[in-house]
């Protein structure tokens, strides 16, 4: 039987009416409707009134709903051309949820919420809040970071929810220099991990802290990647601390391997003790984007030609720097991916801030990467920000400045 449904019979055996029962927990009599009607309730209030109404205690989850596959939820998502989410949860009846909400604006609003409990037990006031931020944020425009915080917290207080929460408002404001807007806040979430450009960037200050405002801001350009970490996992990948968990993920997200999903973190020998949550965020939207084959050379010279006429809106010298990368680039496909002689690569550019970044992709051999003279000569030209190697080939990304300096 649904808990619902026993704690109204048990309450109407003793004779009590939802407003007694309500005033015997210092709640609302809409609030124990909500608990019958399977909408909500506090896990405390729960209990107080299993044990006012002689109920049975609801039984320990067992262990095997608590450590579940890794599993992603799906395919990368992309609710807007350039927004890019994944997100992943464990167990499937988690209390620990990522929510992404797109709206016609074009603006994106993430909700990151860690409800108090765990597994089955926390998942339906999971969903209840679900409920509550698809309603709450319309789809014309999204509200600011802390409006959207302050109406959730007063929700929170009116139910008796115990929940931690992270809010983020991301807006496009320059499409061809690929701008992005920032603002975020939370209560008791940890704070998510922001890369801007390579680096780290403070983190989303908590609510009232005296150091910095409770609404963070940041333009960001990319490549930039949000990561929103439940507390249960960081503390897992750390080992029982969480700020090491924090230093395992940043340590992933700087490295010449963040392009790659972190299944290498998630994955550890330490037991889930309590609900987790990982999501990725980033605005991947490329200007421009070609695949050719490379013993083509019709084909190789348009793709030449497209890139070099994309950089050249933005400066000569830089539309020359790169062309100078992708003839070394287009060589070493040729040469060491497709020593055969056929085999596709693709090509994509776009402009970020003050840098112009082209990825050369091929889908060879793979195998280990060693920089050796074919980098040496692309990174005369230009900065060699990374490169990810595997069975399905090798991406090269490259980077230049827009005013045509040394990158």
């Amino acid at each position: 039987m649904p808990l619902g449904d026993a704690i109204r019979r048990a309450r109407l055996r003793r004779g009590w009416t939802q407003a007694q029962l309500a005033a015997e927990i210092g709640r609302s009599q809409p609030y124990v409707s909500q608990i019958e009607r399977g909408r909500g309730g506090s896990p405390r209030d729960i209990e107080r009134i299993r044990e006012l109404l002689d109920l049975e205690p609801e039984p320990a989850a067992p262990e095997r709903q608590l450590v579940a596959e890794l599993e992603w939820d799906g395919p990368p998502q992309s609710v807007r051309s350039g927004w890019v989410m994944k997100t992943w949860q464990r167990p499937r009846p988690s209390g620990d949820f990522v929510l992404f909400r797109s709206h016609d604006s074009g603006d994106l609003t993430v909700v990151a919420v860690d409800v108090v409990g765990h597994g089955p037990r926390a998942a339906p006031i999971a969903i209840y809040l679900q409920g509550w931020v698809r309603g709450t944020c319309p789809a014309s425009k999204a509200l600011r970071a802390d409006d959207l915080a302050e109406r959730l917290h007063q929700e929170l207080g009116d139910t008796g929810l115990a929940a931690n929460y992270y809010v983020g408002v991301f807006r496009l404001i320059d499409a061809k220099r690929h701008l992005v807007s920032y603002e975020g806040t939370g209560q008791g979430y940890p704070p998510p991990l922001l890369i801007i450009a390579g680096s780290t960037a403070p983190s989303a200050p908590a609510p009232g802290s005296p150091a910095s405002p409770p609404v963070r801001h940041d333009s960001l350009v990319p490549p930039w990647r949000l990561v929103i970490a439940s507390d249960g996992l960081l503390r897992r990948l750390g080992a029982g601390h969480e700020s090491e968990g924090k230093r395992s993920l940043l340590r992933w997200q700087t490295g010449t391997r963040r392009e790659a999903f972190p299944a290498r973190f998630l994955e550890t020998e330490q037991r889930v003790t309590d609900d987790e949550s990982f999501a990725l965020l980033s605005w991947q939207r490329w200007d421009g984007t070609t695949r050719f084959d490379i013993e083509n050379a019709t084909e190789r010279h348009r793709a030449y030609d497209l890139v070099k006429e994309a950089a050249a809106e933005l400066d000569a010298a830089v539309a020359e720097r790169i062309g100078h990368v992708l003839v070394e680039a287009f060589s070493n496909c040729a040469r060491h991916a497709y020593p055969e002689g056929y085999g596709s690569v693709i090509v994509r550019w776009r402009r970020e801030g003050d840098r112009f970044r082209v990825e050369v992709e091929d889908s060879g051999r793979g195998g280990a990467v060693e920089e050796g003279s074919g980098f040496a000569t692309m990174r005369r030209w230009a900065s060699v920000d990374y490169w990810k190697s595997g069975v399905n080939g090798l991406t090269v990304s490259l980077s230049t400045n827009v005013e045509g300096e040394d990158g």
